[in-house]
């Protein structure tokens, strides 16, 4: 009685879930009604509904093949996608042993039989029948099938316990039906059993790569292999902490719950962050959702909150950063830039703007430049092309296949060098020297002249493409930079009908000053709309300073808000490289007035680009391996300094 109500619980609890899934098929009997099967009967034998046995009364399906008469039902079409995973389950009984190869289920995929005298048995075309497990007559037994196309196999569970893992049997037809019974005869192939409560369900697969969403660790991106290096349970597509220590609490992006600034550990920076939104909720000044982290959200920064980060500190970084900062030149706007991209990367205050969302500690930043800048870390290195070899070299004898390195070049340069103090380094020999850190991610931002040739060195070694490297440049094949204004490009500085417009720089964007690319692209990790907008008023009253990237009309502030980093254009709390560089590169989509730039469509696409008196503008570039086909190689969209 025990265990009837057991099959009983199980079929109700399978029902239920059905009626909440995509459902192929679901059939109980109840009704007594299968005329919606195909049935296939000779002679005496039997394929109807019974009320002899069954586990949920009044009705199972009975199929009896005996003498020389066959038995056979084929089920209604239903639907089913062959390329997702799905799940097969039914009740079973065999009431006696006289039985030899008949099928217990068989569509386009899977082939169950039971053979000589109650084996439960997969077939494979070419293969003998190979037993899973041995049934007791008169016994209920509620079979699960687990299937999964990807890998072209299905695991059995009986009783809720896992049995064996079997190969795919295809074979055309019953695509969208399955056949249970004695196709042959009742004389060599015979049989008599019962099925009940037959369900097929099929969940949602959101990226199509034939793996359900519930069990998919990475839905949201094709990955049939399912790799996860670090056993986390996010697949490593979708995985922005491949290194996570064991046991470690993480969030969806497979990062320790409380890694606020995305460093991959918990630490006191975390914690500031966490104590700045305390008690808050949305609307509030200080206001971060990022840090409404329970289990449900409930909108609220407080006890919750604070729970589920305590259960992560602290958490030590696994993936080393390493920052290389090269400066070439003592020209005043070079050291104000490495200046700039210095205090940003680590995570030094930005005047009244606040930090930036990078944080590399000194002991992980090598500072190649002359002595103009007052760097107190310890690894300050004198510019000379030696230099930025041994600097290249003392990461390398550090890094790991895992960890990320920076490199970030501002110099004066030509088709195949940039200068580095009083010598040349040389495309291919930097190339040659970047080549011995073995690194999981190599981000590369190039501030010089003919761009396009630094990355034709840096993209490959040999035939091989570089897949975890992406390259940035400044400008692609000009020897010239080009200065912008709002409506146009002069290579004088001046416009002569705007002379009050901000001209200066060696990109596109007719807002920056200064070295402005790099100005642009540091500038994306810690500005956010309210300081943008302050600027913007302290310009306009006459204070002079510097200007963000673009008019105010882009990111207004609006004090009933949370204020957001300008260049977070997905608004998840962190800049991606791409980000950045858009950031950096592009003026306004929108704005016919301004030159646009868009990294996907390598044209103009604003007249401004090819004024004809000045047909070299700058021309950002950036490259990664995706961009020569290589859907394996690091996305900019979602790599993180």
């Amino acid at each position: 009685m025990a265990r009837r109500i057991l099959l009983l619980a199980v079929a109700a609890a399978a029902l239920a879930f059905q009626a909440a899934t995509c459902a192929g098929f679901t059939d109980n009997f109840d009704d007594g009604n299968i005329s919606d099967w195909t049935v296939t009967t000779s002679g005496n034998a039997v394929f109807a509904v019974s009320t002899e046995k069954c586990v949920s009364p009044p009705y199972s399906l009975h199929m009896k093949s005996i003498e020389d008469y066959r038995a056979m039902g084929v089920s209604p079409w239903y639907e089913l996608d062959l390329n997702t995973d799905y799940e097969i389950a039914f009740d079973f009984l065999l009431p006696h042993t006289n039985n030899h190869w008949f099928e217990v289920f068989n569509n386009h995929q899977i082939y169950l039989v039971i053979d000589d005298p109650t084996g439960l048995r997969w077939y494979k075309d070419g293969q003998p029948a190979q037993l899973i497990m041995t049934l007791a007559t008169n016994q209920w037994y509620r079979i699960e099938l687990k299937v999964h196309p990807a890998v072209s196999s299905y695991d059995v569970y009986i009783d809720g316990q896992f049995k064996q893992t079997c190969p795919f049997s295809v074979h055309t037809g019953y695509e969208n039906t399955f056949r249970i019974g004695d196709r042959a005869d009742g004389f060599t192939d015979r049989g008599e059993a019962y099925w009940d409560n037959i369900v097929i369900t099929q969940k949602k697969d959101s990226d199509a790569d034939g793996i359900a969403d519930a069990n998919d660790n990475c839905p949201t991106v094709p990955n049939p292999d399912q790799n996860d290096v670090d056993g986390d349970g996010v697949g490593d597509r979708c995985d922005k902490c491949t290194k996570t220590p064991v046991g470690t609490v993480t969030n969806e992006f497979g990062c320790p719950v409380g890694d606020f600034d995305g460093d991959t550990d918990v630490d006191l920076i975390d914690f500031s962050i966490f104590a700045s939104a305390w008690l808050t909720r949305p609307g509030q000044p200080g206001w971060n959702p990022a840090c409404d982290i329970s289990t449900p959200r409930d909108y609220s920064i407080d006890a919750n909150d604070l729970g589920a980060f305590a259960s992560g500190w602290p958490v030590l970084m696994t993936v080393q950063k390493y920052a290389i900062l090269i400066c070439g030149s003592t020209d005043s706007w070079m050291v104000d830039a490495l200046k700039q991209a210095y205090n940003v990367v680590n995570n030094r205050n930005m005047g009244l703007i606040g930090r930036s969302v990078l944080n590399y500690d000194d002991d992980h930043i090598y500072f190649v430049a002359y002595d103009d800048y007052d760097y107190q870390g310890p690894h300050y290195y004198y510019v000379s092309d030696t230099n930025v070899q041994q600097a290249i070299n003392d990461v390398a004898a550090l890094a790991d296949s895992d960890d990320s390195v920076f490199i970030y070049i501002i110099a004066h340069g030509d088709n195949d060098y940039f200068v580095a103090g009083g010598a040349n380094v040389t495309h291919s020999d930097l190339d040659s020297w970047v080549d011995g850190i073995s690194c999981g991610q190599m981000v590369v931002v190039y501030d010089s002249c003919w761009g396009a040739n630094i990355i034709s060195k840096l993209k490959k070694e040999g035939d091989n493409t570089h897949k975890n490297r992406i390259v940035i440049t400044a400008t692609s094949t000009s020897n010239l930079s080009w200065w912008a204004a709002a409506d146009g490009y002069y290579p004088d500085g001046i416009d002569q009908e705007e002379p009050q417009a901000p001209m200066k720089g060696s990109d596109p964007n007719p807002w920056d000053t200064g070295a402005e690319f790099s100005s642009g692209f540091f500038e994306a990790f810690y500005l956010t709309n309210d300081w943008w907008t302050l600027l913007w008023l302290n310009f306009i009253g006459g204070s002079g300073g510097g200007l963000p990237a673009g008019p105010p009309s882009w990111h207004p502030w609006n004090p009933m808000q949370p204020a957001y980093l300008v260049a977070d254009t997905d608004r998840d709390g962190s800049v991606s490289v791409m980000e950045a560089y858009i950031y950096a590169a592009i003026v306004d989509e929108a704005n016919s007035n301004l030159p646009y730039y868009d990294p996907y469509y390598y044209g103009w696409r604003n007249p401004y680009w090819n004024k004809p008196d000045y047909p070299n503008p700058a021309t950002p570039e950036i490259w990664s391996g995706m961009d020569d086909g290589y859907d394996d190689a690091i996305d900019a969209n979602d790599t993180y300094l």
